[in-house]
């Protein structure tokens, strides 16, 4: 089945995202953007470590669960928020299309690589799928246009925790505001365990976090011009108990100046100063159901791994 793909112009804001960051306190580069084609790479070679648990028990939850989420919702369309290669729904769209109910399959990223290996791989194994392939960012431009349902919107791989409280309620509430009686919200989030189980899944020994880190240097070099030096920053790890997030981030080995073109601005790092790429929120049982709740979801079903490392959540739209 031929693959119909549609790309969003995102180059000014993502550039603007980078400069904005850079000039805050403390600095900041959009995690979402750090996923180009050598990103997905790396992110891929570092889900699949044993010590990154986060995705290995979330497949493990949608392995035991997937027949129990299609007897919830016999979907007929699947919209996949964040979906990267597919890797994350793979599983669930088999048992969908088995039971006869699943036509087609909508995939939202940032990265074009990550969505062509993922399209490639379900119209070898599902021919008849309709597959469409959405290169984008569904925070500014989600366009669900639900249409002959049930449709299921999944969240998975940790990405709801990537937001803060209040892009998370605007893209819940976007979310709600496109769907109908019948349609589903899977979301996939990570439980607050005790910090050191929390931290460690980012520490690896073999220096796959630090590359991947890293690798928003090499984007800002390509989109803003920057001279950043990936060898003048090494990788750390924080837990941000008030916050209940964590942290990941290049602290500065030295004080250097960075330079930018177009238009040329020169910033500054202090030593040891951090450069904040990512962060990653941990959630409680009822907090979660309010966040749902306020947006306007009702959550029906609660699955979790023995140990309570992660939660999988199908909520309903309630009517508005």
């Amino acid at each position: 089945m031929p693959i119909a793909n549609k790309s969003v112009n995102l180059d000014a804001l993502k550039r603007e995202d980078m400069r904005s960051g850079l000039a805050k306190t403390p600095k900041r580069f959009p995690g979402r953007y750090i996923y180009d084609s050598r990103g997905s790479e790396l992110f891929d070679a570092l889900v699949n470590m044993p010590g990154y648990y986060i995705l290995h028990v979330e497949h493990e939850i949608l392995r035991r669960h997937a027949v129990d989420i299609a007897a919830s919702i016999p979907a007929r369309i699947l919209v996949d928020l964040g979906s990267a290669s597919s890797e994350k729904t793979y599983h669930l769209i088999g048992v969908l299309h088995e039971k006869g109910s699943l036509s087609h399959y909508t995939a939202v990223d940032l990265s074009h690589s990550a969505l062509k290996k993922g399209a490639s791989t379900l119209c070898r194994d599902y021919p008849d799928l309709v597959i469409q392939s959405v290169v984008g960012d569904f925070n500014t431009s989600l366009n669900l246009n639900p249409q002959n349902g049930p449709t299921l919107v999944t969240i998975l791989g940790g990405t709801f925790g990537n937001h803060t409280p209040t892009q998370r309620h605007l893209l819940l509430s976007s979310i709600r505001s496109q769907l109908n009686p019948g349609d589903a919200l899977l979301l996939g989030t990570n439980l607050l365990r005790n910090e050191q189980t929390m931290v460690s899944a980012y520490n690896d020994d073999e220096g796959t976090m630090a590359s991947f880190l890293k690798n928003s240097l090499t984007v800002l070099n390509y989109e803003l011009g920057a001279n950043f030096d990936p060898d003048s920053f090494d990788h750390v790890t924080v837990w941000n108990s008030q916050e209940e997030r964590v942290e990941s981030c290049l602290r500065a080995r030295r004080s250097f100046n960075v330079t930018l073109s177009q238009p040329e601005q020169t910033v500054m790092f202090e030593d040891k100063e951090l450069l904040h790429c990512g962060f990653s929120y941990r959630f409680r049982e009822e907090g979660l159901r309010s966040e749902l709740a306020a947006a306007g979801f009702k959550l029906a079903c609660w699955w979790t791994d023995l140990e309570g490392h992660c939660a999988i959540t199908l909520s309903h739209p309630v009517p508005l």
